[in-house]
């Protein structure tokens, strides 16, 4: 889902919870009550709040293809790209911070090889390559950073890409 949209699904047990106000409602954004009044009230403007409109027809795009592929197919698409994606960095000498059998298809989280610094390795990246990455945070900041597999970026071409870049980077190194 694209940065500024949350997807929410709700039960009929959390709607009736709701209407007892026995969840705390956090403000006018989060509020249950408000969302379930504009959608049975106001058919014009279904939401409180006015809807990004690129963000809402990148999500039906993004729904259409997942309904065109069926999703065993997306999920195996996904499983491609990180077990791609994963080899290649395992050449370079990089392991993995979740085991196999725990890791996320859509996203990897990266421990730097010795001698690495994380922070100078994202910003190479971005300035040289235009890729961007991300950090990992708390406890592992520096020490791994974060690669997602999701939409072009889980392209062979883009993995290729990142795969390439890093090579570079660690033979300058």
């Amino acid at each position: 889902v694209a940065p500024g949209l949350a997807l929410v699904g709700i039960n009929p047990a959390m709607w009736e919870l709701a209407e007892k106000k026995q969840i705390k409602a956090a403000g006018w954004y989060l509020n249950l009550n408000t969302w379930r009044f504009y959608q049975e009230n106001v058919p014009a403007h279904p939401t409180p709040v006015t809807m990004h409109s690129r963000i809402m027809s990148s999500l039906n795009l993004a729904l259409e293809k997942l309904q065109e592929r069926g999703l065993e197919e997306q999920w195996r698409i996904y499983k491609t790209a990180a077990s791609y994606f994963r080899g290649g960095m395992a050449e370079m000498g990089f392991t993995m911070f979740a085991p196999q059998e725990h890791a996320s298809s859509v996203i990897s989280a990266v421990n730097v090889v010795p001698g690495m610094d994380a922070e100078d390795f994202i910003a190479y990246l971005q300035k040289e390559h235009q890729i961007r990455i991300s950090s990992a945070m708390g406890e592992l900041h520096g020490k791994a950073f974060r690669v997602g597999h999701l939409g072009k970026a889980g392209s062979a071409e883009y993995i290729n890409a990142f795969l390439e870049a890093t090579q570079q980077y660690l033979s300058a190194g």
